[in-house]
């Protein structure tokens, strides 16, 4: 019989929005909401290892977006 899975141990992050960007949220598919806020950190927090806390003035400044990536043919990615 295959060994039992252990689900990995998560901590749960709170934080306020507003009611208009808690209602924006609605659109994001139920089921894949949680998925989608992990990366978003996960690609936050890469962002200042690589550039440091300067990220986060940019972010609260909004000078930062995200964008997604096109693949290219040769397999590298450039953003879109």
């Amino acid at each position: 019989m295959p060994e039992e899975q252990k689900k990995p141990e998560t901590v749960r992050l709170n934080f306020d929005v507003s009611p208009e960007l808690a209602q924006r949220t609605k659109g994001i598919p139920w089921g894949i909401r949680s998925a989608v806020f992990r990366r978003l950190v996960g690609f936050l927090m890469d962002a200042v290892d690589k550039h440091g806390y300067a990220i986060y003035g940019a972010i609260i400044d909004e000078d930062f977006a995200l964008v997604q990536k096109e693949k290219k043919n040769d397999g590298n990615d450039k953003p879109a």
